[in-house]
């Protein structure tokens, strides 16, 4: 059963892995932040939230190497033969060049924004949360790259893994959004 698999892959070994890796990402990344937006919901509920919260770095570190992994791995590509600066520098890349960057890009928000983490106390756990708020922005140009430089993109089965998410977060984050107005307006006193 494997021998097939693995004759028909050919020389496309790199580009498989990094196609896996890329989709890995988008998974991880989507849960870890329809978790963060779901975690205000369970706040009350400590341990639930700590279980959470937990869940939300493991897959936060699990996005960071599979982003790792997505990139790299295509330095072993003999179709792209890129070099080190056209999977690190965005623009560098002449293929599908601003499509490209946009994932480079995403992919350093995301990792850097995870990252902010272990750093947290040293800036302030307020400005940490603040800033951490558009690790969505790295999500957001990470699909942006997802659909205009992904070969699978039009398959069913990756839609049907993928949509949910791509309907989730967006939803999830605007709901988030007119949420904490919301409560922010009611909090406010009333004018005299």
């Amino acid at each position: 059963m494997l021998i097939p698999l693995a004759t028909a892959a050919g020389n496309h070994e790199y580009w498989l892995v990094s196609r896996a890796a890329g989709t890995a990402a988008m998974l991880f990344s989507s849960l870890a932040i329809c978790i963060a937006l779901y975690y205000r919901r369970v706040a009350d509920d400590r341990e639930r939230a700590i279980k959470l919260g937990a869940l939300h770095e493991l897959l936060g570190l699990a996005t960071i190497v599979a982003l790792a992994v997505h990139g790299f791995v295509l330095l072993g590509d003999n179709y792209l033969k890129p070099n080190f600066a056209d999977i690190v520098v965005p623009f560098a890349e002449p293929f599908k060049r601003g499509h490209i960057a946009a994932g480079i890009v995403g992919g350093y928000v995301m990792t850097v924004l995870a990252l902010l983490y272990y750093v947290r106390n040293k800036i302030g756990p307020a400005r940490f949360k603040l800033i951490h708020r558009f690790t969505v922005v790295g999500w957001f140009l990470s699909v942006a790259h997802t659909f205009n430089t992904g070969t699978d993109t039009s398959d069913a089965w990756y839609l049907i893994v993928l949509m949910p998410f791509l309907i989730a977060v967006p939803v999830m984050f605007i709901l988030r959004l007119v949420g904490g107005r919301k409560a922010g307006l009611q909090a406010s006193p009333a004018p005299r």
